[in-house]
């Protein structure tokens, strides 16, 4: 409960070397060594820091996704005790306009990582669109090892030699049970039964619109609350809050009612949806790439079940 409120004190603690590199060579992942070209008292002085950053006192610090993670962590213990002759090139994709949500995106470009993608759009909310500085972009461990692959001190490279210690052992597999094709396999599970003549098949919809409404309607309950509860902004101001409506878990067990305000509900729902894919462009958040199949989903279903409401009068 704390953590999904965001309450997450990390700490910093001293690790054996031959520990942690046989931690990354079971778990298959790599290691990439960059040798800092400092001089002796900035040497002295930066162990001195991390040493001192260590004690009961120090070690512990509020955890923040993107503004303070160990990886910030290791960028502001650089910058703050090697001088002030420090520079850093531009690492940024594009830069003025590269966002955290975008940085991101570069770690999960593999099929496998698609549930992973959706859900970090699904639940963290727009700040994540916020366009970022070049040290900013040092969040992610990749871009800090390029931050200071590029930076400078002093005039001359920071970093004087780059080693790999344990190349990447994971094996780059593919999945077809990505949000897209499952999402889309859904779509068109529903507009086909949607248009079958059989008692069957309106039974089967009735079912899959109810676990779709459910399911979706539960999903933006948790968006409202991480939204309300977090004491950060990382899941605040979520947009996807616009097809994700918490009222669809209740919409989901009257269905078939004739009900006026159930007709009235499928209605807004369906112009809400409508709207949404509208102005998709101009909404201040990038969504998931499988979003759009499931408001089309939303937007389908609702007007035929607004319709099919009407016919009760």
């Amino acid at each position: 409960l704390r953590f999904t409120r965001g309450l997450m004190m990390y700490a910093v603690a001293p690790f054996s070397y031959a520990d942690f590199m046989e931690e990354y060579r079971v778990e298959k992942r790599s290691v990439t060594e960059q040798v800092l070209d400092l001089s002796c008292p900035e040497k002295t002085a930066l162990a001195k820091a991390l040493w001192i950053n260590t004690d009961t006192q120090n070690k512990f610090y509020p955890y923040h996704f993107y503004a303070d993670n160990c990886t910030t962590r290791a960028r502001d213990m650089i910058i703050n005790h090697t001088g002030p002759g420090l520079t850093f090139g531009e690492i940024r994709p594009l830069p003025g306009e590269s966002t955290y949500r975008q940085l991101i995106h570069s770690y999960m470009k593999s099929s496998t990582q698609g549930w992973n993608r959706f859900a970090i759009d699904v639940l963290l909310g727009n700040h994540l669109d916020e366009k970022m500085n070049n040290l900013q972009a040092m969040f992610l461990p990749d871009y800090l090892m390029v931050g200071f692959g590029k930076a400078a001190l002093h005039s001359h490279p920071l970093v004087k030699e780059t080693l790999v210690l344990l190349p990447d052992g994971q094996p780059r597999t593919s999945t077809f049970f990505t949000p897209v094709n499952i999402f889309s396999l859904l779509a068109g599970f529903m507009l086909l039964f949607s248009f079958l003549p059989y008692p069957q098949a309106a039974r089967t919809l009735t079912v899959l619109d109810n676990l779709f409404f459910l399911f979706t309607g539960l999903l933006g309950t948790l968006m409202l609350c991480l939204w309300i509860f977090r004491v950060d902004n990382v899941c605040r101001n979520n947009y996807n809050l616009l097809w994700a409506l918490p009222t669809h878990a209740v919409i989901a067990f009257f269905l078939t009612s004739p009900k006026k305000w159930v007709r009235v509900y499928w209605l807004l729902t369906a112009l809400l949806s409508l709207v949404t894919l509208l102005m998709w462009r101009v909404i201040p958040q990038e969504f998931n790439n499988s979003i759009p199949l499931l408001v089309i989903i939303i937007l389908f279903r609702s007007t035929l079940r607004y319709l099919k409401t009407r016919q009760h009068d």
